[in-house]
C-alpha cells in the first residue's frame, strides 16, 4: 500500500519530498510555522510501522493536522485516560509488528491503537482507492485536466 503522484516534478525537490512536506520547508522559510513537522501523509498509506510513525508524528507537531477531543473538549493526547493496561497494549503492538518501548506513552498507546484500527478496517486502502482513481485526471495542484 502507497501512494505517489504521477505527475512529473518540476523541480528536483520533488522527486524524494511529497507535496505536504515541501509545503513545510515553506512555511517555515516564510514563519508561518516554527518548526517542520515529522508527519507526512504519503507515509500513512505505507506499512503498519510507516502507519504508526506517522500517527506518531501527528501526536508531536499537530500543527492543523490533528484535533483530538475529550467529552466534547479540545485536548492533548497526552491527557487522554487510557482504560487499557500496558499488557493490552503491547498485545495490539506484537499483532502489528512493533517493537514497543518497555515504558509506554500515552501517544504511543494511542497511536498503536489506532494503527490497529486502520489495518482492521481498511478505510485507508478504501482511501487511497478514491485518492488514486480522482487523482488520475488532476495535475498536482488539483485542477482537472481537460
Amino acid at each position: 500500500m502507497g501512494f505517489s503522484p504521477r505527475s512529473h516534478p518540476t523541480h528536483p525537490i520533488e522527486i524524494d519530498h511529497c507535496r505536504f512536506c515541501i509545503q513545510q520547508f515553506q512555511k517555515l522559510r516564510t514563519g508561518k510555522i516554527s518548526s517542520i513537522s515529522s508527519y507526512c501523509p504519503v507515509q500513512l498509506f505505507s506499512s503498519a510501522i510507516g502507519q504508526f510513525q506517522s500517527i506518531l508524528h501527528l501526536f508531536e507537531t499537530p500543527q492543523n493536522n490533528l484535533t483530538c477531543f475529550l467529552d466534547g473538549q479540545k485536548c492533548q493526547v497526552s491527557t487522554i485516560p487510557l482504560p487499557i493496561d500496558s499488557s493490552a497494549i503491547k498485545s495490539f503492538a506484537r499483532e502489528l509488528e512493533l517493537a514497543l518501548p518497555a515504558v509506554l506513552t500515552k501517544e504511543t498507546a494511542i497511536s498503536v491503537l489506532i494503527t490497529l484500527a486502520f489495518q482492521r478496517s481498511g478505510v485507508l486502502n478504501d482511501l487511497l482507492r478514491v485518492q488514486v482513481g480522482e487523482t488520475e485526471s488532476l495535475d498536482i495542484e488539483s485542477k482537472r485536466l481537460e
